[in-house]
């Protein structure tokens, strides 16, 4: 894999939320992605849910 794109959740840094069980493990993929060194992009995509 060359390049991986995450769908996460705005959960995961909202004021609120970041600290909710739902954010906690965005946030933790959203960690291992990162550590794991592979290129990569965060998407957040909130309109989805409207």
């Amino acid at each position: 894999m060359r390049y991986l794109v995450l769908l996460s959740s705005p959960a995961s840094s909202e004021v609120g939320e970041f600290d909710q069980p739902i954010g906690l493990v965005h946030r933790a993929v959203e960690r291992a992605v990162a550590e794991s060194g592979i290129a990569h992009t965060v998407l957040y995509p909130s309109w989805l849910a409207t």
